[in-house]
């Protein structure tokens, strides 16, 4: 979970062109794009979820709980998402909250933004096994280290712990700094992680910072452990990934062209070498190519991680979701 990005939204789809290049066991979440709001519209959170648990996962529709604080802090939107999660394997249900909290001089905001959390989290955590937020805060529940102690961080630090208190969330924090200012003089435990269980066992525990391989960044990262024996480890890459292979179902219509393929490119082929060994793999890298350029391939994606169901419910499933649409339409006609 990324916070502070002040990424542009007419940016948000090369984010994840480029996620998806070198992030492949990653899916981006960020708010929809606003066909209303202008170009240079800055989103400020980003989470990136594993395609596992990103296969049955979305982000809440909130413009209910939005419009009760947008007089306020308009811009609340672009600061914080919801993520519904539901991992395909066990069926656990998580609701993730992403959240950069406004600055200590903006109590409204600060107090706009956990009234959205509250009321969102009202709305859909009793659905969730699991209710995580994580975010930038702007304030602390830990000591702080070299302030002076000015009015509007000690409100900030009392506004989050009031809220947190009433709201019934558990609170897991390093003990090491996660911000420090320029010279060094300054720190705190900005950056934290809330959360809460339907079992009321301890579920979020172990939190750790890690420095940033950008020096440029004052925030360290924080990761927790998710204690849930239903949820194991993310799957690597390597497992989820579909390997290739040729496609045979039109081998006895397309030997012969292979065949002679194969032929000619060996015939035309300079030798350099006696050793029979190299020309046997030099024989077999071009009998792979031609078939692959003949015959086709399947696989060399990544495999379907929702579980399949049978071509029977895949009908039945179908005219379900038409009924619906003709109902609808029925409804619509006579309203």
């Amino acid at each position: 979970m990324f916070q502070e990005c002040h990424l542009p939204q007419s940016e948000l789809g090369e984010l994840r062109r480029t996620a998806h290049k070198y992030l492949p066991a990653y899916c981006v979440f960020a708010r929809r794009p606003d066909k209303s709001a202008r170009r240079d519209t800055q989103l400020q959170v980003v989470t990136f979820v594993h395609i596992q648990l990103a296969a049955r996962a979305s982000l809440l529709d909130i413009g209910q709980q939005f419009a009760a604080v947008t007089q306020v802090a308009p811009d609340v939107r672009s600061r914080t998402h919801f993520i519904r999660v539901i991992d395909p394997l066990s069926e656990v249900s998580l609701l993730l909250v992403n959240a950069y909290q406004y600055q200590a001089d903006q109590p409204e905001q600060q107090a706009a933004l956990l009234s959205l959390i509250s009321s969102v989290v009202q709305r859909w955590g009793s659905q969730s096994q699991h209710v995580i937020l994580a975010g930038d805060w702007n304030a602390s529940l830990r000591p702080r280290i070299g302030y002076s102690g000015l009015a509007p961080t000690v409100r900030a630090d009392a506004r989050l712990h009031a809220w947190s208190v009433s709201a019934g969330f558990a609170c897991e924090a390093p003990a090491e700094p996660t911000w420090a200012s320029a010279d060094d003089s300054r720190r705190a435990v900005l950056d934290c992680f809330f959360w809460k269980s339907v079992s009321g066992q301890p579920s979020v525990s172990h939190a750790e910072t890690f420095l940033s391989a950008d020096p440029t960044l004052d925030h360290c990262g924080v990761k927790v452990l998710l204690r849930d024996d239903s949820i194991g480890e993310m799957p690597p890459l390597e497992v989820l990934w579909r390997p290739e292979r040729l496609r045979l179902d039109a081998w006895r219509d397309k030997r012969q062209d292979w065949q002679k393929a194969v032929e000619l490119e060996l015939a035309a082929a300079v030798t350099d070498t006696d050793d029979r060994l190299v020309k046997l793999e030099r024989a077999q890298c071009v009998a792979l190519l031609r078939a692959k350029a003949i015959l086709g391939v399947t696989g060399g994606r990544l495999r379907s991680l929702i579980p399949h169901h049978s071509t029977e419910l895949k009908k039945l499933q179908a005219r379900l979701r038409l009924l619906r649409v003709v109902r609808r339409e029925l409804y619509a006609r006579q309203g």
